[in-house]
């Protein structure tokens, strides 16, 4: 029954982020995007006790962020993809690390203390439907780029076998960015 309802719960993500994404229209409303990496990593508190895992969040001061295509949905579709793939990928007692950064673009990255990715799969790893592990849909890295590319940004992954893997998802800032 847990695994069923497990996958029942992956289906109905990667149905929404597919959804989500079809559905995308440019945002321009600002939105918190603190509180949507908070809420989307507050989802690992159960799994992070439970193997042991460190969590360092590294946020800056709440404020208002406005990126051309971004919506809060969207963010918190691309968080909670990278997120959960760090949980795949990192060991009982590893680490996750994720950071907001503002200084310029708008930052938000995610690395964990996995075994990385040899250059096969990381060349692969942001194709639709491409995972080296077993059980999963594959498509968590796909989504995130391609929002990424709607809003003129980019992601970037650095992985090496035996290290930490980094995935880090850049957008540019639109004007109206503020502190609340």
């Amino acid at each position: 029954l847990e695994v069923a309802l497990a996958e029942t719960s992956r289906l109905a993500t990667l149905i929404d982020g597919l959804g989500s994404l079809a559905g995308a229209t440019d945002a321009e409303e600002p939105f918190d995007a603190v509180a949507v990496v908070e809420e989307a990593t507050a989802t690992l508190a159960a799994a992070v006790r439970r193997r042991r895992i460190e969590l360092d969040v590294r946020l800056p001061e709440t404020q208002p962020f406005m990126v051309a295509g971004l919506s809060s949905g969207l963010l918190a579709l691309a968080a909670r993809h990278l997120l959960a793939n760090a949980l795949e990928a990192c060991p009982d007692g590893g680490r996750i690390g994720v950071a907001l950064e503002t200084d310029v673009d708008f930052r938000l990255s995610v690395s964990d203390s996995g075994a990385g990715m040899d250059a096969e799969v990381q060349v692969r790893a942001t194709e639709p439907f491409f995972s080296p592990k077993p059980g999963c849909s594959g498509i968590g890295l796909s989504l995130v780029g391609e929002i990424a590319r709607r809003c003129g940004g980019e992601m970037i992954l650095d992985s090496k076998p035996g290290r930490d893997t980094r995935v880090a998802v850049t957008f540019p800032c639109a004007g109206g960015t503020g502190s609340g």
